[in-house]
């Protein structure tokens, strides 16, 4: 008797393969025969394979964005805590999900709107942060950017041995964000 998937372990199976692999592996073929089952199984879930994609993208944004964001506001008590937070949760993600997400995004228009639409989220949650504790407003956009970008650009480093922030790094760094 076999198991039989639910939604939740083939969206969960799809982003770890388009980590591990990228867009190309998020196919019914390869995702049926890495889970070692047919390809009714797929479609018993899923329409089609757009209605997959459009699935996983959704996955992604409701758990590296809404949901951090939700986590960070119930359980950082001020706002220095919540910027050092959310960038130890940045920063610590090993997970490679970003950037296979926004390779994604250069193929495939739907998920560069999905990218943009997080891209927004993100940042004005940052400028939200930066804002609460006091900063000047005209300086609000660029800090958040900086976090932003500088958290984007860190799986392109990982090359080095030393290029990962430690959680001092981070602590430093998040206080300076927020000097006023």
């Amino acid at each position: 008797m076999t198991t039989r998937l639910s939604k939740d372990h083939w969206l969960d199976h799809g982003l770890t393969q388009l980590a591990a692999a990228g867009p190309q592996a998020l196919k019914a073929e390869p995702l049926c025969k890495a889970l070692g089952v047919s390809r009714g199984s797929f479609y018993w879930h899923f329409s089609d394979l757009e209605d997959f994609h459009t699935q996983i993208c959704a996955l992604w944004r409701d758990r590296v964005t809404e949901a951090v964001i939700a986590e960070n506001r119930n359980n950082s008590p001020t706002d220095a805590a919540r910027l050092t937070r959310l960038m130890q949760a940045a920063f610590g993600d090993n997970s490679g999900i970003e950037p296979a997400m926004r390779a994604w995004a250069q193929e495939n228009a739907k998920v560069r709107a999905v990218i943009a639409d997080v891209d927004v989220r993100r940042l004005t949650y940052l400028a939200e942060i930066i804002r609460a504790a006091g900063v000047p407003e005209e300086q609000i956009t660029p800090r958040a950017r900086f976090v932003y970008a500088a958290y984007l650009g860190q799986p392109f480093l990982a090359t080095a041995a030393d290029s990962r922030f430690n959680a001092d790094d981070i602590d430093a760094l998040a206080a300076l964000m927020l000097v006023c």
